[in-house]
């Protein structure tokens, strides 16, 4: 039986790299966000602020002086790649007891939900204006909706996990709460280099 909660566990984080480098590569796909092409972000992609800030600082950091003009160059981009994998892999760090088979949800998780969750309104709301002017009214629309259906599903896996603990309650909980990160939490809204808005 503790084979499988690691087994469960691995498989889970491999998922979350999987997204986290899916929604890296929204940088690159759909017309790409490469600081001389401006675009919106995809829709499947909205870019999360935990991997589009720092992302998007390293590739005009690399970007400035011409693509992979030098070494340090090439290394800083490796680095910044490696920045939604880092992201998506604190879900191994700070769950732990997953491997162990742990039932419970943990309460730093149970607070940094609501916590993240005001913080994301907060954003959206000072964002709106920005959000529609570059983004338009559908992609924000929809970005809202992916936000608040993942925090109700969170909430709501809580719930149920408090009344009937199971490790498969803890896992998923635990799992939508970083994907919910790293998937569209805090996502990019606003202009690009290159938007002719």
């Amino acid at each position: 039986m503790k084979k499988s909660y690691r087994v469960a566990t691995n498989l889970s984080g491999l998922v979350l790299i999987l997204v986290a480098l899916l929604t890296y590569s929204g940088l690159f796909l759909s017309g790409g966000i490469l600081p001389w092409q401006g675009s919106t972000p995809p829709i499947w992609a909205p870019m999360a602020g935990l991997i589009f800030w720092p992302s998007y600082i390293g590739l005009l950091t690399v970007f400035s002086y011409g693509p992979f003009g030098n070494f340090d160059e090439v290394l800083n981009f490796g680095l910044f790649s490696l920045i939604p994998i880092f992201l998506a892999s604190f879900f191994w760090i700070s769950g732990r007891a997953l491997f162990r088979g742990e039932s419970n949800v943990p309460r730093w998780l149970i607070w940094a939900t609501p916590a993240v969750g005001v913080l994301n309104v907060a954003y959206f709301v000072a964002l709106w204006e920005n959000a529609l002017r570059y983004q338009g009214l559908a992609h924000t629309v929809v970005v809202i909706a992916e936000n608040t259906v993942l925090f109700g599903a969170i909430v709501a896996l809580y719930a149920l996990a408090r009344r009937r603990p199971s490790f498969g309650r803890n896992l998923l909980s635990r799992w939508l709460f970083f994907f919910w990160l790293v998937w569209c939490a805090f996502p990019f809204f606003g202009r690009l280099f290159g938007d002719t808005l």
